[in-house]
């Protein structure tokens, strides 16, 4: 059986949960987190806003969730107060000096503004504090002094449970690919951003996206790195809803190693919100295509910290439309509610046995015997 599957490819499937174990937020926290990098003033006049209006609406609607409001913020448009308190609300520049920021800690928070009556802050904010959220250092980047550049692809991330999921998965496969809706750095982080030697690292780089793919930098003062590093590993990592460390250029990306382009011009990182009625923007659609490809042809997916919402449609479309394609045989599911998810995926497909294993790490006990 070892030597057939090891003939095989994987399609791993990533959410939150994959970057929750390593102490990343869950989705439905993202506005519940206060403790953050916030750039300047401005921004912190802008995420107040976004805080107070999103309080407001959960007390309206205590039974929805964070990716609801994401979809609801831009049915209102602008408030009746808006006009009245804009000059109050946007009356700081981005450029504003944080130097307390820069050159002492990574994260931080800001005193609440008085932000006066309700005002319905634009998408743009909300997207823009999403991104500052997942984007503020984790416990083991915060010795950085700028939390812009903390975080990096080519500094590797040491969570045990992913190193020990990439061990397990690697070397049970000939071809493995990984398919994500998370926009952190941290597959890249435990992949590589090429094939290393001497420690774990198969390598990787951006599915769907033009070779080369060369990531701009900011040259160290303790160390020989260039200001460019290219992405030339093995596993295809395909990000479907972008990266913090993307970046739009006219009608392409500019990619970078760090995470600066969530926090710098209001936050311009190429991103679109986890929002129930997303449209997938024409820059993100060869990703999209190239990711379907990489599912329809693949016989084993294996699902992590992803729970296949309901209101996520468009990849449930996309799910189903790869596994029409008869090439799948097997689904794991590694959650900690893994049976009641195992039923979702067992919706969309036909013909394919589902697999419920425990969250990580101790689903990766369940994968050594079945894989």
């Amino acid at each position: 059986m070892m030597g057939k599957f090891l003939k095989q490819s994987i399609c791993c499937i990533l959410g939150a949960g994959y970057s929750h174990v390593a102490g990343a937020p869950l989705t439905r926290d993202l506005f519940a987190i206060r403790n953050l990098a916030i750039p300047s003033e401005a921004a912190a006049r802008r995420f107040q806003t976004v805080w107070k209006d999103y309080e407001t609406w959960l007390l309206e609607y205590p039974s929805r969730n964070t990716e609801e409001y994401l979809a609801d913020l831009p049915k209102h448009g602008r408030s009746a107060t808006w006009t009245a308190n804009e000059a109050y609300v946007l009356g700081h520049s981005d450029e504003e000096a944080t130097t307390p920021i820069e050159t002492r800690a990574s994260t931080f928070s800001f005193p609440d503004f008085p932000v006066p009556a309700r005002v319905i802050p634009p998408f743009e904010w909300a997207v823009e504090l999403l991104g500052a959220v997942l984007a503020s250092p984790l416990p083991s980047d915060t010795t950085v002094t700028n939390f812009r550049y903390g975080a990096r692809v080519m500094f590797p991330f040491r969570c045990a449970s992913h190193l020990a999921f990439w061990r397990e998965v690697i070397d049970k496969a000939g071809h493995v690919a990984a398919i994500t809706t998370n926009y952190d750095i941290l597959i890249e982080r435990g992949l590589r951003h090429r094939p290393m030697r001497r420690v774990f690292g198969p390598g990787c780089y951006y599915g769907g996206i033009p070779k080369p793919q060369l990531l701009r930098g900011t040259q160290l003062p303790w160390t020989y790195q260039g200001n460019y590093i290219e992405l030339e590993g093995a596993v295809p990592v395909y990000k479907l809803h972008g990266s913090l460390n993307w970046s739009r250029v006219r009608d392409g990306l500019e990619l970078f190693q760090d995470l600066r382009p969530a926090f710098r011009g209001g936050g311009d990182a190429a991103i679109i919100p986890p929002a129930p009625e997303k449209e997938i923007p024409a820059w993100l659609q060869p990703v999209w295509s190239s990711a379907e490809e990489e599912l329809a042809r693949v016989p084993n997916w294996i699902v992590c910290g992803y729970s296949l919402p309901p209101y996520d449609v468009a990849i449930t479309k996309l799910l189903r439309r790869a596994a029409s394609g008869g090439n799948l045989k097997r689904i794991f599911v590694l959650d900690p509610h893994a049976s009641d998810i195992c039923c979702r995926y067992s919706a969309i497909v036909q013909n394919v046995k589902v697999i419920a294993a425990e969250g990580l790490p101790e689903g990766i006990d369940t994968l050594r015997k079945l894989l």
